[in-house]
C-alpha cells in the first residue's frame, strides 16, 4: 500500500464590482479561516478569519471568494460580503483585520423598503422580482 499525503492550502480572492482584483487577502500566520454552512439559518453560509490588513481592499464594498485547494485543484467556497470587521495593530507594527463575512443573502436581509413598493399593472411577477433583487 502506498502512503500518500495530500497538500492542502487556501486562498482568498477579492472581488470588486463583480470582477476579480489582483489583491488577495492573506491569512495571518497559523490562523485558519473557516467557512460554515447552516441549512436552517437565514443566511446559509458564513466565513470567519484573521487576515493581514490590505490597503487595496475596500472592506465595506468588496467581496471575498475563498478557495479550498487540495493537491493543486481549487474549489471555490462561495462569495461573501464583510458583515463585521475589527482592526488590530500588532506589537510587530502590522495591522490585522478580523472578518466575519456572510453570503450574498446578507444584502437581501439588509435591504428593506420603508414605503409601499409600486408595481405597474401588467408587469410580470418575475420581471418585478428580478428588478427588486438586482437593486438590492
Amino acid at each position: 500500500m502506498i502512503d500518500t499525503m495530500s497538500v492542502v492550502a487556501s486562498r482568498f480572492e477579492v472581488i470588486r464590482n463583480g470582477a476579480v482584483t489582483e489583491h488577495n487577502l492573506a491569512a495571518v500566520g497559523d490562523s485558519y479561516p473557516t467557512v460554515t454552512m447552516a441549512a436552517d439559518g437565514e443566511i446559509k453560509t458564513s466565513m470567519y478569519g484573521v487576515f493581514e490588513h490590505n490597503d487595496n481592499v475596500d472592506y465595506l464594498n468588496d467581496e471575498i471568494r475563498p478557495y479550498y485547494i487540495k493537491d493543486g485543484i481549487e474549489y471555490p467556497l462561495g462569495i461573501y460580503m464583510v458583515g463585521t470587521l475589527t482592526t488590530k495593530h500588532t506589537k510587530y507594527g502590522k495591522d490585522e483585520v478580523t472578518i466575519a463575512a456572510y453570503d450574498r443573502a446578507l444584502r437581501l436581509k439588509q435591504t428593506k423598503t420603508e414605503t409601499r413598493y409600486y408595481i405597474a399593472a401588467r408587469t410580470p411577477y418575475m420581471t418585478a422580482t428580478t428588478t427588486i433583487l438586482r437593486a438590492a
